[in-house]
Parts: structure tokens; sequence; C-alpha cells
């Protein structure tokens, strides 16, 4: 199970910015950059909810420049890597195509 938020689980810490956060696969810990955290972050903050790209985007760069999808895209697939088991199919990390991104609430 990983250890995220409300969506998953109560916060054991409160953080002040994503650098001070380490989330959890289990009793794994998950090193993430501070980038893939902000990520991480705008999708449990609306877990079940599609976040746009331009909403990533905006929390991540101060202007869109003509990489910038790529440069999510990355991430996310970098993200999906540490998170899953076969990140290939994802089962969290879920895609809108065309729209965003969105984390599976677990039932």
């Amino acid at each position: 199970m990983l250890e995220l938020s409300s969506a998953y689980l109560a916060p054991t810490t409160q953080v002040a910015a994503p650098h001070d956060w380490l989330p959890h696969f289990g009793k794994r810990a998950i090193g993430l950059t501070g980038t893939k955290c902000i990520i991480l972050q705008k999708l449990m903050k609306n877990a079940g909810h599609v976040v746009a790209h331009s909403d990533l985007v905006e929390d991540m760069w101060d202007e869109y420049h003509p990489g910038i999808m790529a440069s999510l895209r990355t991430y996310i697939r970098r993200l999906r890597q540490k998170l899953e088991s076969d990140p290939g199919n994802s089962k969290l990390i879920l895609t809108k195509a065309g729209i965003g991104y969105y984390l599976m609430k677990q039932p």
C-alpha cells in the first residue's frame, strides 16, 4: 500500500515543502525529487479527479516552453517506475488522453 495522504491513509506528518516529504510504499521509503513530489502531491490532493496538464505545468514551471509536455510525460513515467510494479500498465497514476492525469483512489 502506498502511504500518501487522506486519499490513502491519514498523513503522519505535515510537510512544509516537497523536499521534506518522503512517501512510503509498504515499508519502503520512495525517494523522489522535488518536482516529482510536487506532481504526486497535486495528484493526491485531487485523487480520483483528473488534473489537467496545464495545472501540473503551472505548479512546476513559471513559463510555458515547447518541450514542457514532453518533460511532464517524463516525470509521470518516472513516478510510475518508482511507484508501480508494472509501470507500463499503470494502476495508480492514470492518463486521461489529451486532458491530464489522475491518481486512482484506493477502495
